[in-house]
């Protein structure tokens, strides 16, 4: 802790380096048509700085003003069948700058009136709110929807470009409460007060440390102001499933403060299923054949507790602090007949009972400084923060067993344990000129693991059981530049991690060992933009899957007489290597396309792994030796009019896997199409479906069925988007969707059919109130770990 203190100490202090700072002078635009000097109202503006785009349009009367961030800067205009014009400006003009603009082509008339006002930046896609009408009346969690490679299920989850991973921007600043709890809280915040939405597909280093792959930046038209907002959910359905939240929030002065607890269940009842083993000889004749059929209920609880604290010191420095705390609890409750089908059918049935409860989740606390730039109040400078999280592992298993007229005791299997996690990190943005910046982070996370594992009969002593206690110390340094080397834009960064890993298995003292190994993971981006409706990015990457401590546990779980799970504590971490290359287009109107060719080289691949004891299949997790991966991917939104959207997310990829110990030789293809329509119907009544096909990747020495799911929703709002309804209808024509899992090996087959519940139907609730105007408040997750799911999301 010392440590981290003395390196506050340092923030502070550097935070007198002087800045070169623009003056807060607005520069003032009018642009004319050139013969009759008329004005041209909602003329397109792009404002090019040397590591961004941002793009605009000018009011009514042919207007724009705007305050730079860095100079020089290089200004474009077009507008109704005009022509573009550029110009250079390298200091703060006296007064009003008057662009003329010519005649031009049909093709920019096009673009000029396109409805949406779609623009490309260097970094993605920027989306002109104030030019949809209809989103005026709506709340922000409504308007998401209209976003180009943004969408928004009727349960308020929001995916962009099919991925659920990304980090939301209030005004070029970190406001992940919305990504937290989007339903929660965009609802209460109204569209009409946002000016603009970016779609961040390639963040650049003036979005500091965040690790998300993609962000959402709302742009407000002005500053929020004091007040409180709170904000109540609920919704259930039939499955069933239930949800339930209560947010407040409140601004006083510069201090924003936030509490939020959400209730989720989600729940299955008698569901059917099956499996079958078939044992082998080494001749590959068959032994034997059992089977176990049965039905299960599960309950599946989950209680999130938020609070956090944001003082904004002055307009360059803020503080943020918070607690969160996520437990999930399972319980499953499952009765199956266990029968042998060959060579002797006669054998008396098993009757097993069991009864699972699992704990897991996380707590976890925050507590980050960041200082922005003088001249940039929307580019982090520095960051420095420490990170807790503790991650529980609890699972208590019980077994009743009854063959013929004997009952034997209760078999209880149960582990108690948990992993702690510590992080500091420091971030500093240095920029030797206007066109290139260069972040150095260094950061250091110690993780301590402990787990007791028991299994014993009731009424008995203990039998042996396992235990297992590991560290994991990670230091790592990394590096970053970002800037334009002519018209092309480059990233390059260069991370060292140097990673100690031990294992100590108390009851198994000879298994013990250490591991320390320095990986590099070099990252590399190259922008190009042909003109403004087209831009290509190739991107290289390198990253780390450590595996977690439920993988690395040891123990052992069983609900029948032929399965047994377990955790392999010998597992390493696996690296992969990532390159990818993106088209996005917006040349024709109302469409937007991403499409995107990725290809994946992992070795020390974790995946699920199999073989057989003593007429048992184990279930366990191995490194295996390389997988190779290429994949296609697009999305596609399109608006035929202004009152339908069509969407559609597809994707096919292969992977060759290939395990040199085990002499696996796997080859699988998989896929994914996702199309989904919404129609925006007068007062504000939503109606939509959604089709997904899915055929996920196996397991080593398996294969794997494909899945149908589709939903229908029907939606209004009220009050200006301060009431919400919704009522959603989930596969109505299918009661089950059946997956099926073939795994073959030498010595053992097995087959299993699971039919979980698809139908349901559910109605969805939600109301906003406030005094005094909107507050804004965020959760900083820039320390969070992306090696291992361990933090609350």
């Amino acid at each position: 802790m010392k440590n981290y203190i003395i390196v506050l100490v340092t923030v502070f202090s550097i935070l007198q380096v002087h800045a070169v700072s623009v003056r807060a002078q607005e520069i003032r635009l009018h642009v004319v048509e050139a013969n009759s000097s008329e004005s041209i109202p909602f003329a397109t503006i792009a404002v090019e700085y040397c590591d961004t785009i941002i793009g605009s349009m000018t009011d009514t009367e042919g207007a724009y003003s705007f305050t730079p961030r860095s100079l020089p800067l290089n200004l474009k205009v077009s507008g109704f069948g005009m022509e573009e014009s550029s110009m250079s400006i390298s200091t703060i003009p006296d007064s009003l700058v008057t662009v003329k603009l010519q005649p031009g082509s049909i093709e920019l008339q096009e673009v000029a009136v396109i409805g949406r006002l779609i623009n490309q930046t260097n970094s993605g896609i920027s989306y002109n709110m104030v030019a949809n009408r209809r989103a005026q009346s709506e709340n922000t969690l409504q308007s998401l929807s209209y976003v180009p490679l943004v969408n928004v299920d009727a349960d308020g989850s929001i995916s962009v470009q099919g991925s659920s991973s990304y980090s939301l921007y209030l005004n070029g600043r970190p406001y992940e409460m919305a990504q937290t709890s989007p339903k929660v809280f965009l609802e209460s915040l109204p569209a009409s007060s946002i000016k603009k939405v970016e779609v961040i597909t390639h963040p650049d280093n003036r979005f500091g440390a965040d690790s998300q792959r993609y962000i959402l930046n709302i742009v407000l038209k002005q500053p929020m102001l004091e007040g409180y907002v709170v904000n109540l959910s609920a919704e259930g359905n039939t499955q069933p499933t239930a949800n339930g939240s209560l947010m407040g929030m409140i601004k006083k002065n510069k201090v924003d403060a936030s509490i939020n607890y959400t209730y989720n269940l989600n729940g299955q009842r008698h569901q059917p299923t099956d499996i079958t083993y078939t044992e082998k000889d080494e001749k590959g004749d068959i032994t034997h054949i059992w089977r176990n059929e049965g039905k299960g209920n599960g309950d599946w609880h989950t209680h999130t507790v938020r609070a956090m604290l944001k003082w904004e010191i002055d307009s360059l420095n803020t503080l943020y602090a918070d607690a969160h705390g996520q437990i999930l609890q399972t319980n499953i409750t499952d009765s199956n007949i266990q029968s042998e089908m060959f060579p002797i059918a006669e054998t008396p049935e098993t009757f097993i009972r069991n009864l699972s409860k699992y704990t897991s989740g996380a707590a976890e606390a925050n507590l980050i400084y960041r200082n922005y730039f003088n001249n940039d109040s929307e580019t982090e400078r520095i960051t420095a923060g420490y990170h807790y999280t503790y991650n529980p592992d609890r699972r208590h298993q019980t077994q009743n067993r009854q063959s013929g007229e004997s009952n034997s005791l209760k078999y209880i299997q149960r582990t108690d344990g948990g992993l702690n996690a510590h992080t500091g990190l420091f971030s500093y943005l240095l920029r030797p000129s206007l066109y290139h910046s260069i972040r150095f982070t260094a950061s250091d996370m110690y993780r301590q693991g402990k787990t007791e594992s028991n299994y014993y009969y009731e009424n008995d002593l203990d039998e042996p059981g396992s235990s297992m206690r590991y560290t994991n110390n990670i230091a790592a340094l990394n590096i970053a530049y970002a800037g334009w080397l002519g018209k092309i834009y480059c990233s390059a960064s260069l991370k060292c991690n140097y990673d100690h890993f031990s294992m100590r298995l108390p009851l198994s003292p000879s298994l013990n060992y250490k591991r320390d190994r320095l990986y590099f993971l070099p990252s590399a981006s190259i922008f190009w933009r042909p003109d403004n409706y087209n831009a290509l990015y190739l991107d290289y990457s390198t990253s780390l899957n450590r595996p977690g401590i439920n993988m690395l546990n040891p123990f052992e779980s069983s609900n029948n007489d032929h399965s047994v799970n377990r955790g392999n504590p010998n597992l390493k971490a696996q690296y992969n290597h990532d390159i990818a290359l993106t088209w996005y287009m917006t040349k024709i109107r109302n469409l937007t396309l991403a499409a995107s060719v990725q290809y994946t080289h992992s070795s020390d691949v974790i995946l699920s792994d199999y073989y057989t004891k003593n007429e048992k299949m184990v279930y366990t997790f191995s490194n295996f030796g390389n997988a190779d991966q290429t994949d296609v991917s697009v999305n596609i939104g399109y608006e035929p009019t202004n009152w339908i959207k069509l969407t559609m997310d597809g994707s096919i990829g292969k992977r060759w896997l290939r395990g040199e110990s085990s002499n696996l030789r796997q080859n699988d293809l998989v896929y994914s199409i996702t199309p989904r329509v919404d129609f925006y119907l007068p007062n504000h009544f939503r109606i939509g479906g959604k089709f997904g096909y899915y055929k996920n990747m196996p397991n080593p020495w398996s294969s794997r069925s494909a899945l149908t799911l589709y939903s229908f929703y029907v939606s209004k709002s009220f009050l200006s988007g301060r009431l919400n309804v919704s009522v959603t209808a989930n596969s109505p024509f299918s009661k089950y969707n059946h997956s099926k899992t073939v795994t073959t090996l030498p010595a053992m087959v097995t087959e299993q059919n699971n039919y979980m519940t698809a139908r349901s139907f559910g109605i969805n609730l939600s109301y906003s109130f406030g005094g005094g105007q909107k507050v804004k408040i965020e959760r900083d997750r820039t320390l969070d770990s992306t090696d291992q799911n361990t933090g609350v999301k």
